[in-house]
């Protein structure tokens, strides 16, 4: 339903003089749901295409710093099936919720308009 959708999840990174540091992952990326197989068509799956990637250097919920990845963790990021399973769950999830939150919306819009008829 949605564009542009964002997902965050944390990240830990080990360097080289033996620290660790825990950063935020922001991923944008586009959704396309999929569909089954019809007597017609072959089943087409859900898909995601991640379009930003950046990490933020976080202290008490206030962005310190924001990052471009490299292209490594690029590579690794858009191979992470995990991931995308995770996107693609985040936003099936959200467009329930978007359908939800409409399908109230239209109930109290019919409850207000009967009861301004029976007025």
């Amino acid at each position: 339903m949605a564009g542009l959708r964002t997902f965050e999840t944390s990240t830990n990174l080990s360097f080289s003089d033996g620290g660790d540091r825990e950063f935020t992952l922001r991923l944008g990326y586009r959704f396309t749901p999929g569909y089954p197989a019809s007597r017609d068509e072959p089943e087409c799956p859900d898909t995601v295409e991640i379009i930003t990637i950046r990490l933020l250097d976080l202290v008490e919920a206030a962005v310190v710093s924001e990052y471009d990845v490299p292209i490594w963790m690029e590579r690794l990021i858009d191979a992470d099936e995990a991931l995308i399973a995770s996107l693609i769950a985040d936003a099936r999830e959200s467009d329930a919720a978007e359908r939800d939150e409409a399908a109230e919306r239209r109930a109290d819009e019919a409850r207000h308009d009967r009861l301004v008829g029976a007025a």
